[in-house]
């Protein structure tokens, strides 16, 4: 049921943002695309970054699913690991797509000023 209301609350505040970007000057979409593959970027790598211990040693974010400066690391899991992988995966996967999903409708929306121009 959570992830039901998830997805509506997604879904309404893309309609929300898409009714808002049809307002928006070519100049405001390039610098909105910009910023928001900047902060998909700078989010994952900042949530990557925050499990590392000040050391250098590598973290483990959850049971066998080690990060170190080389990234994930997560050979031969267990299989309740493995799931416990794979959410940790589909977050940030979630929060790329996002990023180029708001990225190529901004870039649909600016061809298609340019074309009516």
């Amino acid at each position: 049921m959570a992830a039901l209301a998830v997805a509506a609350l997604a879904f309404l505040l893309l309609a929300a943002a898409t009714t808002w970007l049809q307002q928006c000057t070519p100049a405001q979409l390039a610098a909105i695309d910009a910023a928001t593959l900047l902060g998909c970027n700078l989010g994952l790598y900042n949530r990557a970054r925050a499990h590392l211990p000040p050391d250098g040693r590598p973290a483990e974010l959850a049971p066998g699913v080690w990060f170190d400066r080389h990234g994930l690391s997560y050979a031969c899991l267990p299989p309740e690991a493995q799931a416990t992988h794979l959410r940790v995966a589909l977050a940030d996967y979630a929060l790329a797509l996002v990023g180029m999903s708001l990225g190529a409708l901004l870039g649909a929306r600016q061809r298609r000023r340019r074309d009516q121009d």
